[in-house]
């Protein structure tokens, strides 16, 4: 009897939603397409089982224009039958990839949805003029944003580079919420949180003007979904070009800018083109400040392993405000070989490089032994993906003389011999 109490208890504390919870699919293609089941399992694509949050991966073709509108239901019956929520998909150009692994999710917590693309989703491939609109406190179709090189009217510095201004010098102070959507489907739009969103919830900007009728630009970049709006001055840094080119297995970044007002500088942020990779920062530049000339930037970089990588530069303003450029995609292909190169510097004191490069996966040691052929460190032991990789060897605690590292990967082998100088 106590076991069966102590049973009973576990089950409540795990809790009967979890046990036996509701069934919940989405329906991608409208209330008669096919029904999908959701889990909160930890699979699927879900993140953590038992908390309420619903998930699903599925395949979509995404080869034509338009939108998708998706539903989340408890029955598998067509109609309108069961509808608990939904949401709508942004636009899909024809240029976009043709099959795209979305995450759809539903958490009954908040009864909310939410759907997450694998891959970016091209949206700039297609012209977007005069279809671009802006809703301000809440009036839809308050105005239209231009991509036309109009300072002084749209408020736009440079026609065709995929940034969208609207200019207005009539608003009262105080807070004023806004967004940017397109004009022919109201829910695809540009939100705050940096990418286009399904729905209207939690997605409105903010700006607040201290004086009536105080200069406001409003900005909206489709080559990656951000928004943004400044206040007396047009936006501050006009970046004309940003390229990545692979050399000698190293990425150099090179980007141009027209004008600068305030700028800070530039972060620049790399991500592994692999479906749960995030942005890292891997350097800084530092900006010109005010300028009313071109100015030209390069950044150098070189990743380790091997595959596709994406970048993309973070400009800061001196107030602290922001905006991403677009998207810079490389490929780094995997050596052809196994390699073992001389360390650099040699001679070398107190510390010294070894770079060596490997085609395949594989299991990694790289060991330094003295003349007489004790071991003195192991710099490396694991394994490693295809690609080139460089390790120091700080050699503060060794007296002067040579010394040789040793390569094992594999079936491959290579020795080379160094020489420290104190």
């Amino acid at each position: 009897m106590k076991k069966t109490l102590q049973f009973l208890t576990l089950i409540t504390f795990l809790g009967f939603q979890t046990l036996f919870a509701q069934p919940y699919y989405v329906f991608i293609n409208g209330f008669y397409g096919t029904a999908y089941q959701m889990y909160d399992d930890g699979t699927h694509g879900d993140a953590t089982a038992g908390d309420g949050i619903y998930s699903v991966e599925r395949i979509v073709n995404l080869s034509t224009t338009g939108t998708r509108k998706w539903f989340i239901k408890n029955t598998t019956a067509g109609g309108n039958t069961g509808v608990v929520n939904h949401g709508y998909s942004w636009l899909y150009y024809p240029n976009a990839n043709t099959d795209v692994t979305i995450l759809f999710t539903y958490n009954t917590n908040t009864n909310s949805t939410d759907w997450q693309p694998t891959t970016d989703i091209p949206n700039s491939n297609e012209p977007l003029s005069g279809i671009i609109s802006i809703m301000l406190d809440g009036v839809k179709k308050n105005g239209v944003m231009k991509d036309d090189g109009d300072i002084n009217g749209s408020g736009d510095q440079t026609a065709g580079d995929g940034i969208y201004a609207y200019k207005r010098t009539d608003l009262t102070a105080g807070t004023h919420t806004w967004y940017a959507y397109h004009k022919y489907d109201p829910n695809a739009m540009w939100s705050p949180e940096g990418k286009v969103h399904k729905d209207y919830i939690n997605t409105e900007a903010t700006v607040t003007l201290t004086t009536d009728n105080q200069p406001v630009y409003f900005y909206v970049d489709v080559n990656n979904g951000t928004i943004l709006s400044k206040l007396d001055n047009p936006l501050p840094v006009e970046l004309t070009t940003f390229t990545a080119k692979v050399i000698d297995g190293k990425v150099n970044l090179n980007w141009k800018t027209a004008t600068e007002v305030n700028n800070y500088g530039f972060e620049i942020e790399r991500k592994y083109s692999g479906e749960k990779s995030k942005w890292k920062k891997i350097g800084f530049v530092k900006g010109a400040g005010n300028s009313n000339s071109p100015n030209n930037y390069l950044f150098s970089d070189k990743p380790e392993t091997s595959g596709k990588y994406i970048y993309r530069l973070k400009q800061i303003d001196i107030d602290g405000t922001f905006t991403y450029s677009s998207l810079a995609e490389v490929e780094i292909l995997a050596p052809e070989r196994f390699e073992l190169s001389q360390n650099y510097p040699n001679p070398f004191n107190p510390s010294t490089k070894i770079t060596f490069s490997i085609p395949e996966e594989s299991g990694i040691k790289l060991e330094i032994y003295d003349v007489l052929g004790r071991k003195i460190k192991s710099l490396l032991n694991k394994k490693l993906n295809p690609g080139s990789y460089s390790v120091e060897w700080d050699a503060s605690g060794e007296s002067s003389g040579i010394y040789f590292y040793i390569l094992r990967a594999g079936k491959y082998v290579k020795t080379r011999k160094m020489m420290l100088i104190k």
